[in-house]
């Protein structure tokens, strides 16, 4: 199970906490677990009634918190163009006339999906309760989601009882009705909400993702999609021989698009005059000459479709070679397909792969 190191995690912290994490009788102010953090706000002496304060990503964490987002941090997976994982913690404290009377720490994991060719995402949520003491024993949080501009968010996941250990999950939708011709970005907001006695006042939560999912309706001949934005694609060259011996040799003298090079990435162009124009200077037969036998083609890199192509950089950095025509023919079939599949946009970085 994914959450097997969160629990590992709070099992090494169980000896020490067990006693501080029961709740208290009614009448006494019930003891902080150690290493518990300040109230995320402190509440004013005179203060009468009830209420919570839920505090997203709180910069000050307990021991048995941090080390239960360090363990799930472990159970991501690599981010990519359709997925991507993260973590947030959320802190809760419970006030009665302004003092502390109990409180929540969890951790959560939160995986992206969506579909390049579809105008929806999903996030799934998966929350463990690392710890729970006083009042906030039993008491249940709603998350929610939130999204700006074209993006709208469904759905709400309520969890059990708070209690150390305790486990629970599902699943947040959202759609984009991106305009055609047109892109949008958006970074999801997430809430926890305390579902509360009457006599409480809650004060919900609210933090960003770490994920911003973009979604266009750009590419000619294909329907709208969404991808994750931060995610680097990676083209694979390495089925086509002589082309990927040519690419080889230019990035291990410095050229670009080396996989995992944020700096020297190469860069998709559009406009097809431009393109044309980098394929004459790098490949023309004034430039090159003839084939020196039937059945080759001039390859060049920086590939023409990007900005970095034909003579934008320096000698040192590009190159070109005689390849079988063959498999210049399917590399631009491949290369093709690669921008639809990733919905790769004007000026976005890629690596290749060969």
């Amino acid at each position: 199970m994914r959450t097997h190191a969160i629990v590992t995690a709070l099992a090494t912290l169980a000896t020490t906490a067990a006693g501080l994490l029961a709740p208290p009788a009614a009448a006494t102010t019930p003891p902080t677990p150690a290493g518990w953090p300040a109230p995320a706000l402190t509440a004013p002496a005179r203060e009468t009634g009830s209420r919570t304060v839920t505090t997203w990503d709180p910069p000050t964490q307990s021991p048995a918190l941090a080390a239960a987002a360090a363990a799930a941090a472990t159970d991501c997976p690599e981010l990519s163009r359709t997925a991507n994982c993260e973590t947030h913690t959320i802190h809760g404290d419970m006030f009665k006339d302004g003092v502390l009377t109990g409180g929540t720490d969890s951790v959560m994991i939160a995986a992206w999906h969506t579909n390049a060719r579809e105008r929806t995402f999903t996030v799934n949520i998966h929350i463990t309760y690392v710890s729970a003491y006083g009042t906030a024993v039993g008491i249940s949080d709603l998350i929610t989601a939130s999204c700006t501009g074209t993006c709208t968010a469904t759905g709400f996941i309520t969890s059990p009882g708070a209690a150390p250990g305790v486990e629970y999950e599902g699943v947040l939708s959202f759609t984009d009705a991106v305009a055609a011709n047109q892109q949008h970005q958006t970074t999801p907001v997430f809430t926890a909400t305390p579902v509360l006695p009457p006599d409480y006042v809650a004060e919900p939560g609210s933090g960003d993702a770490k994920t911003t999912m973009r979604c266009d309706d750009q590419l000619r001949g294909v329907r709208a999609g969404c991808i994750v934005k931060d995610a680097t694609p990676t083209v694979d060259m390495s089925g086509l021989p002589k082309i990927a011996e040519n690419i080889r040799g230019i990035q291990a003298r410095g050229g670009y698009g080396v996989p995992g090079d944020d700096a020297r990435a190469l860069h998709r162009i559009t406009r097809e005059a431009t393109i044309n124009g980098n394929r004459r200077a790098v490949c023309s037969r004034r430039v090159v000459g003839s084939p020196p036998e039937p059945g080759l083609s001039c390859d060049e890199y920086p590939f023409a479709s990007t900005k970095e192509g034909g003579t934008t950089l320096g000698t040192f950095y590009r190159g070109w070679a005689w390849v079988p025509r063959a498999e210049q023919n399917s590399q631009g079939g491949l290369l093709s397909s690669f921008y639809r599949t990733n919905r790769v946009l004007e000026d976005d970085p890629f690596w290749v792969k060969a």
